[in-house]
């Protein structure tokens, strides 16, 4: 199959591979670049490497020592896109618009160290947002190193910046436990009682806050969950992680390897969800055809497609929080710090915890909940006081 113009490709030339990218020539004239090397892998490279001279548009290779920053980040964004998950791409597509308001116009050659970081100093935002351009510069820059555009990366020259992070707030088990009552019951809803679609509504968010209290889960991962996830009657019920439910309604894999596991649950845990698909299937038998299950998915909306995550924010789950006076800054993924932190302050190690929740790191446990993992070693000092006293 023929490539596309400016696309390229790899072929297997005896024993090596060689790269190959049609493009045009000053005039416009079809021109054909070919290299050869001893592995796919460094053909590849040389593919890409070529391919980042081109213009996007005309296909023709641009004078290396002219190329504007916005050109240039435009095509390492449209590149690197293609390894990259979608909400990852698009996160990285509002970075390099950020980025691009501030040096787009300039040369990269011209760009110094001092105007990235006067450029980041004065970036709106906050601290993470500032590291988080300045980390995708890095990538930029060094990009443009690769492709001998400039001799040495501005970026590296400069400092991340600082700032207080963003507190996380968990419940304490008396406030969780209001919380689940209140979902429970559904008292936080002012919908009528006989309205079918607001009383499947508060039963999802009932058994969907549930099991993510008991399993730190994310909320991609809770609403991504399958039919054929779930193993709850045996004696001890598990749930296979391996699905995410993103914003826009695609299902993806988890976030990240680590993510994709096997979670224990209680067997409390486990009823609750066996009673909401035992209610789940009643309704849809009751709705009829109207009621589509999308993908298998555990919970839906009341039409069978995948939750709604700004309903539920706007509809429920703020209102369940009013109603069950926990902080009015806890969010839904709160519900995961609370489990990590209950699990941290029960004495549960670091380890298991994070191959509990899919923490690649558990070195970013033990840096985010420093606090809670403090209370644990005044406790064992206690301990040991009391022992050896």
């Amino acid at each position: 199959m023929k490539s596309e113009w400016g696309e390229g490709t790899v072929v297997t030339h005896g024993n090596y591979y060689r790269a190959k990218v049609r493009y045009r020539g000053p005039n416009g004239e079809h021109l054909l670049y070919e290299k050869q090397a001893k592995t796919k892998k460094a053909a590849n490279m040389l593919r890409k490497e070529f391919i980042a001279k081109l213009d996007p548009v005309t296909r023709q290779i641009l004078p290396e020592m002219s190329v504007y920053f916005n050109d240039f980040s435009n095509r390492w964004l449209t590149l690197s896109s293609t390894a990259l998950k979608e909400t990852t791409a698009k996160y990285y597509k509002s970075l390099t618009k950020k980025a691009n308001s501030i040096w787009g116009d300039q040369l990269i050659k011209d760009i110094t160290p001092s105007d990235i970081q006067e450029g980041l100093n004065a970036m709106k935002g906050s601290a993470r947002t500032r590291n988080a351009v300045r980390a995708m510069l890095l990538q930029i820059f060094e990009s443009a190193v690769a492709n001998h555009i400039i001799s040495s990366n501005p970026v590296r020259a400069t400092k991340a910046a600082h700032g207080a992070p963003n507190e996380k707030v968990a419940l304490s088990v008396a406030e969780l436990e209001r919380l689940l009552t209140v979902a429970q019951s559904g008292s936080y809803s002012n919908a009528a009682t006989n309205n079918i679609g607001a009383e499947f509504n508060r039963h999802m968010l009932a058994a969907s806050v549930t099991l993510a209290a008991m399993t730190g889960m994310r909320r991609g991962e809770v609403y991504g969950l399958m039919d054929e996830d779930l193993e709850l009657d045996g004696q001890a019920p598990i749930i296979r992680v391996r699905h995410n439910l993103l914003p826009n309604g695609h299902i993806s894999s988890t976030k990240t390897i680590a993510g994709t596991r096997i979670v224990g649950v209680t067997r409390k845990t486990a009823e609750c969800l066996n009673q909401w698909i035992a209610y789940r299937d009643a309704y849809a038998y009751n709705i009829g055809d109207k009621y589509a299950r999308e993908s298998n998915l555990v919970f839906t909306g009341i039409w069978g497609k995948h939750v709604s995550y700004s309903n539920l924010m706007r509809r429920s789950w703020k209102a369940l929080c009013r109603a069950s006076g926990v902080p009015k800054e806890f969010t839904f993924h709160g519900l995961r710090h609370t489990h990590i932190t209950h699990l941290l302050a029960a004495g549960v190690d670091v380890k298991t915890v994070a191959a509990r929740v899919g923490h690649t790191n558990p070195g970013y446990l033990l840096r985010t909940y420093a606090h809670t993992l403090d209370e644990q070693q005044k406790k064992l000092l206690n301990i040991l006081e009391h022992i050896y006293n």
